[in-house]
């Protein structure tokens, strides 16, 4: 069904896209910012839970700015809450394509957990302590401190550990492997 509405609406891009693929959870997030579409912006309820559920349907960053700009569009500039509430579902995507599981990042300290901790390169988490050197790891879980707002944190974090997975995959194409 996924893939004819696709051929429909011309989002068939080759690619066939496993139509189940939007019930796959994100990673789970604690994270101490108030990230919603408030009732004062949204009066509607009907409507905020309409775009809460095409908020979390979405598995690409694209899809989701669209949402946010079709909300922009029909009510204005998002207030601070609804504007955080897509900085968390774009860290959550993120933290999907980087293979994280779970994130709780409150009393001044990331903690991750990887789905399969073992796709992660050991190197990868040496290359991140020279951009942080107070993290850590545990036996279940990457720790990164920090001080300061939670949010920036996690963005600093999932960018080191894109950048040190990244690094790696190209010394591993240099070397043929």
């Amino acid at each position: 069904m996924q893939l004819l509405k696709n051929s429909v609406d011309g989002e068939a891009d080759g690619e066939i896209r496993d139509p189940l693929e939007a019930l796959q959870p994100l990673p789970a997030f604690e994270v101490p910012i108030v990230a919603l579409l408030p009732s004062t912006y949204i009066k509607d309820q009907a409507q905020r839970l309409y775009f809460y559920q095409k908020m979390m349907a979405c598995r690409e960053v694209g899809p989701l700015a669209t949402i946010q700009g079709e909300i922009e569009d029909r009510y204005g500039r998002l207030p601070l809450e609804a504007s955080q509430a897509f900085v968390i579902m774009n860290l959550r995507i993120t933290a999907e394509s980087l293979g994280i599981d779970k994130l709780d990042a409150r009393q001044g300290r990331v903690a991750i957990s990887f789905r399969d901790r073992q796709a992660i390169p050991p190197r990868a988490f040496s290359i991140i302590a020279t951009k942080n050197r107070e993290a850590y790891l545990t036996r279940e879980q990457y720790i990164w401190p920090f001080s300061g707002a939670p949010v920036p944190a996690i963005t600093r974090l999932f960018s080191s550990l894109a950048s040190a997975i990244e690094e790696i995959e190209r010394h591993r194409a240099a070397l043929g492997v």
